[in-house]
């Protein structure tokens, strides 16, 4: 396979984006407590929840813990995740576009702050009185007494019993990331324990080791104003290591009885360094429109090797909801270039299916 194949860009083709529209409070704070689709620490903020998701012949489950807190109009969120293999499909190496570190039980942390392009003083304090008022008309037991609180000053609203230090906060973040672009930047590191057996080539022994993968990446991303869509990229540094590459072995014909014959990798793990650029695109979107509109998630991720000189392109479509409308799960789709070595079997292109934490555009 030497062109990049149509069905990367065809989810984004036939569906509609999301009309830009005036979020509501409820949205702006969505918006603000940013979470990755999968679990990826490298593009985002991993939500709290368990994500299995299978493909290439092997399968994995992750857990994800996600802790939010705020100053003012940043938002910062600090991710742990564990993973771990339920199966691996021994002498194949992961794709270029995965997170975490494959072959193995690792642990990453995360941290994302996201924020506002730039604060606006006059809208934050606009801000700050609507959230006073709407709190003031809450607690007002008469309709003049509601029409009462807009005629209140600002320092009587903030410094009323049920407009607390937190309330202002919210309010002024809110606005924060209402009026603008918002941008983020993270960093993340994680560390690994991968166990593999082989057999020595000379006298067919079984044979073990372990090795311990790491990874480190940086990443940017925007979330143009009221555009339920994010573009981000970033750097990664990993090691991993792979099963050598399985071959059927025979030892020497005896003489009586049957030969034995072994398939197994028969050398040590492989090591493999990747530095690679990435950039990705999620966008909330659409099919249809009306009583018959289909909501759609739509991931797609690209980055470029510098040590292998490959590059690779992963496009995850969400499509299953749960009872809460939310997208939790769907198909996705990788693609690889050549590797140019021929000691190493290619995986070009695999399809796989994927369940657990609800999709959103961070």
């Amino acid at each position: 396979m030497k062109s990049l194949p149509g069905f990367l860009l065809l989810a984004l083709a036939t569906a509609s984006p999301v009309a830009a529209q005036t979020m509501s409070i409820e949205q702006a704070k969505a918006v603000s407590q940013a979470t990755s689709p999968s679990a990826d620490l490298r593009t985002g903020t991993a939500g709290s929840g368990f994500v299995i998701s299978a493909d290439n012949g092997s399968s994995e489950a992750s857990v994800s813990i996600t802790r939010s807190w705020n100053s003012g109009a940043p938002q910062n969120n600090l991710s742990i995740k564990v993973s771990t293999p339920l199966n691996k499909d021994t002498g194949e190496g992961s794709f270029l576009t995965t997170g975490g570190l494959g072959n193995g039980t690792s642990v990453q942390i995360g941290f994302t702050r996201i924020m506002p392009w730039r604060d606006d003083p006059v809208k934050k304090a606009s801000a700050v009185r609507a959230y006073g008022i709407a709190a003031c008309a809450g607690q007002a037991p008469t309709d003049d007494d509601k029409k009462a609180c807009a005629a209140k000053s600002d320092s009587d609203l903030q410094t009323a019993s049920f407009f607390s230090a937190k309330d202002a906060r919210l309010a002024a973040t809110d606005a924060a990331f209402l009026n603008g672009p918002v941008w983020s930047w993270g960093v993340s590191a994680g560390v690994g324990y991968s166990h593999f057996d082989y057999k020595d080539p000379t006298d067919f022994s079984d044979q073990s080791q372990t090795r311990t993968p790491y990874n480190l990446s940086l990443t940017f991303g925007v979330l143009p104003k009221q555009a339920l869509t994010y573009a981000g990229a970033g750097y990664e540094f990993k090691q991993e290591y792979d099963d050598a590459r399985s071959r059927t072995l025979c030892k020497a014909p005896p003489a009586t009885g049957a030969q034995e014959c072994f398939t197994s990798p028969f050398a040590r793990p492989d090591g493999q360094r990747t530095s690679d650029l990435f950039a990705v695109m999620r966008t909330q979107t659409q099919l249809g429109s009306g009583d018959w509109s289909v909501p759609l998630g739509i991931e797609v991720k690209g980055a470029y090797d510098f040590e292998q000189k490959i590059y690779g392109v992963t496009s995850s479509i969400y499509f299953v909801a749960d009872a809460k409308n939310n997208l939790i799960g769907g198909l996705r789709l990788r693609w690889q270039s050549d590797d140019k070595d021929p000691t190493t079997k290619d995986q070009n292109f695999f399809a796989g299916a994927f369940v657990g934490a609800a999709f959103s555009v961070f």
